[in-house]
């Protein structure tokens, strides 16, 4: 006899019958089973799948309705617990909300494909377009975050943000200010202060800006950057690098509060050797001329043009001559010059000529002298110093001789 392939007739349990895919339940249960696993924060092995059912295996409403159930209070759960969420680990996803993410591996992200506007990033409720495309991007519009990447190294020689650029014509670390501010900040509370390998920047305000809050600190250390301000300094208040108890390196950049001036380091000690650059005090860089240039002449029918055409009359009588005449080269705001004299036809007598500023009093020293029996002259000199900043003299017959130091280069 032909054995009875129809179903069963269904139980108590299981009245009104309806069509579950065994699949679906199985599915429903495997994310119950990843809910407790996160709230847990355990790892375990996944299960093995059970065996799928035929789509038209038929399950028990109640058992169906139990596992939905299951599901759904297990959901409510996470919900409830989202406040607090569970860290993930090796081989976890990475949980949103969670500062607690461990790993004992590095993670990565490899991005495939020439169309992705960067790779990783974090915005500040939204960036404007990017004028470059980075792998990773940290955007503060001062909604949420002050600054769109911070790096802060804690321990002894370690660098909050070190960029590296390794082919022709690429930069380590790049900074654009789009409005006012910085394209990129660097401070220090004690050391060296921030250090920077390759910088650019575009804004209104400087392109790289290092600062040294702390006394304690030697200041920022730049090296190249392309900007509306190329580089910005900020002074400190530590004492002048040769009178300074900080290790010096060869290639630091200091401006100190003390006598307004920046100094180069140019070899490596403590304090090291400092050679200042330019101040206040100072007269700066001295531009040699590749050939002297005649700005002026007072003899008649001479060059250059500039008058008057007179000698210098007797009793000191100030004349204003002009150092840029003859496109000498000298510019406006020009701090110092050099000048050969020459005297002419000088009347017979001790006399002396000087030299001083078009807008200061006349000074007690004279540029140049003579004298028929006086046995006067006088000349302009350059000389080097030792360590201690002494020269020699000597002549080949007997005379007195006057020093006047006029100034200095350091």
């Amino acid at each position: 006899m032909r054995a009875d392939r129809r179903p069963s007739l269904p139980t108590d349990d299981d009245q009104d019958l309806v069509l579950v895919p065994r699949a679906r339940l199985e599915a429903l249960e495997a994310r119950l089973a990843e809910h407790d696993r996160r709230l847990g924060a355990m790892e375990a092995p996944p299960a093995a799948p059970s065996r799928p059912s035929p789509p038209d295996e038929g399950i028990g409403r109640r058992r169906a309705l139990l596992g939905i159930a299951g599901v759904a209070a297990g959901a409510a759960a996470a919900v409830a617990s989202s406040a607090q969420p569970a860290a993930a680990a090796n081989g976890s996803n990475i949980v949103i909300g969670s500062d607690n993410n461990t790993g004992t591996a590095h993670t990565g992200l490899s991005v495939q494909g020439s169309a992705a506007l960067y790779g990783f990033g974090v915005t500040d409720d939204g960036a404007s377009t990017l004028t470059l495309r980075p792998a990773i991007f940290g955007h503060g519009k001062g909604q949420n975050f002050a600054v769109g990447v911070y790096g802060q190294g804690q321990s002894e020689q370690c660098d909050g943000v070190v960029g590296e650029g390794l082919g022709i014509g690429s930069d380590g670390v790049v900074g654009h200010a789009l409005s006012t501010g910085d394209g990129v900040v660097g401070t220090s509370v004690e050391g060296y202060g921030g250090r920077f390998s390759t910088q650019s920047g575009f804004g209104s305000d400087a392109a790289v800006s290092a600062s040294a809050p702390s006394t304690q600190s030697a200041g920022g250390t730049c090296y190249s950057a392309f900007g509306t301000t190329h580089v910005h300094l900020l002074p400190n208040a530590r004492p002048i690098p040769p009178s300074d108890t900080l290790p010096g390196q060869v290639g630091q950049l200091r401006w100190t509060t003390s006598g307004g001036a920046l100094w180069a380091c140019t070899a490596s000690g403590t304090p090291g050797t400092w050679r200042k650059l330019v101040g206040t005090g100072t007269a700066g860089a001295f531009h040699l001329l590749p050939a002297p240039v005649r700005i002026y002449d007072s003899r008649p029918s001479s060059t250059p043009a500039q008058g008057p055409k007179t000698p210098l009359p007797a009793g000191n009588v100030a004349r204003t001559i002009d150092c840029k005449h003859n496109g000498s080269g000298v510019p406006a705001g020009a701090t110092g010059v050099v000048i050969t004299v020459l005297l002419a036809n000088a009347a017979t007598g001790n006399g002396n000529l000087t030299i001083w500023a078009n807008d200061k009093p006349k000074p007690q020293s004279n540029t140049m002298v003579w004298g028929g029996n006086s046995g006067r002259f006088t000349a302009t000199a350059l000389s080097a110093l030792d360590a201690q900043a002494r020269i020699k003299i000597d002549a080949s017959l007997q005379t007195n001789v006057i020093l006047d130091v006029v100034g200095y280069y350091r």
